[in-house]
């Protein structure tokens, strides 16, 4: 076990060059989210080794021990911005381990990690690359939305024309001409960090007044956010983890996408578009079809959505991966706090896939929320 992503950082980044896994367990975004936004005496971090009898890893655990209030909670490292939170799994894991009595070695994981109240571990996809997450071996509840992606491959029009109808796609054409005809139209894809930078401010600027506009909470009126996602472009667009991208109209930026890119896998993450005059012309669209024209010409395999069960998804996606939480108290302090929540995802979980309650209970939270903005 190691109390530091420091003594962690050997074993992890090679283990990671060959586990299989998403790249929100990739070292350098835990270690950054940890450096910018989660450390603090508050959180104790428990990086997790389990190995095969040879001695090699068979899996990496993220854990840390959380402090909320009075309740020390077990917790995957990455918080909010880690949209699937795992192990790193060995790709032959299931030979060495038998994770069909997974709860008997979680348990004795379990005793070896620092004191906790309650086992909080949220949005856990069901599957870890092509093996079942072991976490799903545990009592376990669905997560409040689900995550979906679509396999890519062959040609561009081949792949559009299988996933949309000839009156979608001459719609859409429809209304890029309608833009092009107030100005050029081009794509660009950030070639070096400072113009991955300049996307990026777009971006945070653009999903800024979007949040408005929705009346959630805006992530980036946090500086702490703002600060990882910089020193994410900085550091690693060079390196392929970080893709950043935009529609321009003539000079003017009226989409943008900041995702990243890891073992083949396409993140669609931080996707924006400018809220003005050009709205009505579907700007996010064209963006997102020259997102998946990029992909195909490298050789991407999947092209993730991530959690989030909008309905634009389903017209493109192919596959749905379930999300789950291990939700339960270890002590009689933990069983308040661990309870209340349970039930809070499970009514949230209610609302959002209730036909009759989703737009309702969107509509409220815009207007509340955008009275506690003006506030």
């Amino acid at each position: 076990m190691f109390y530091s992503f420091d003594e962690a950082q050997s074993v992890w980044r090679s283990f990671e060059r060959h586990a299989e896994g998403y790249v929100f367990q990739r070292y350098d975004w835990l270690r950054s989210w940890h450096e910018f936004i989660g450390a603090g005496p508050d959180l104790c971090v428990c990086i997790t080794v389990v190995e095969c009898p040879e001695g090699a890893p068979a899996m990496l655990l993220p854990l840390a021990v959380e402090r909320r209030g009075p309740v020390r909670c077990l917790v995957w490292l990455g918080g909010k911005i880690t949209d699937y939170c795992a192990p790193l799994l060995a790709r032959d894991c299931p030979r060495v381990l038998d994770l069909k009595r997974f709860a008997l070695l979680w348990r004795e994981i379990r005793d070896r990690l620092p004191r906790h109240d309650a086992v909080i571990l949220e949005k856990q996809p069901e599957f870890v690359g092509s093996q079942e997450n072991p976490f799903f071996h545990l009592a376990h509840a669905p997560s409040v939305g689900d995550a979906h992606f679509t396999h890519l491959g062959g040609e561009y029009e081949s792949f559009l024309r299988a996933k949309r109808s000839n009156h979608w796609l001459n719609l859409e054409r429809k209304k890029e001409r309608g833009m092009a005809k107030r100005g050029k139209l081009l794509y660009r894809v950030a070639g070096d960090p400072a113009e991955a930078l300049r996307i990026l401010q777009e971006t945070m600027r653009q999903k800024s007044q979007g949040y408005r506009a929705l009346g959630v909470p805006d992530l980036f009126a946090d500086p702490r956010y703002r600060r990882f996602f910089v020193h994410m472009s900085a550091r690693h667009l060079r390196d392929g983890l970080v893709h950043a991208s935009a529609l321009m109209l003539d000079d003017r930026v009226i989409a943008t996408h900041w995702g990243l890119l890891h073992q083949g896998r396409f993140y669609c993450y931080l996707p924006a578009h400018a809220r003005d005059e050009l709205s009505r012309y579907s700007p996010g669209n064209a963006l997102l079809r020259r997102l998946f024209e990029w992909c195909i010409a490298h050789g991407v395999q999947v092209f993730d959505f991530t959690i989030g069960d909008e309905i634009y998804k389903y017209g493109w996606c192919d596959r749905e991966l379930r999300m789950f939480d291990c939700i339960h108290a270890v002590t009689p302090r933990g069983w308040l706090y661990a309870t209340t929540l349970q039930r809070a995802r499970r009514v949230k979980r209610w609302v959002l896939r209730s036909p009759l309650l989703r737009r309702p209970a969107r509509s409220l939270r815009t207007r509340l929320g955008r009275i506690w903005n003006r506030g």
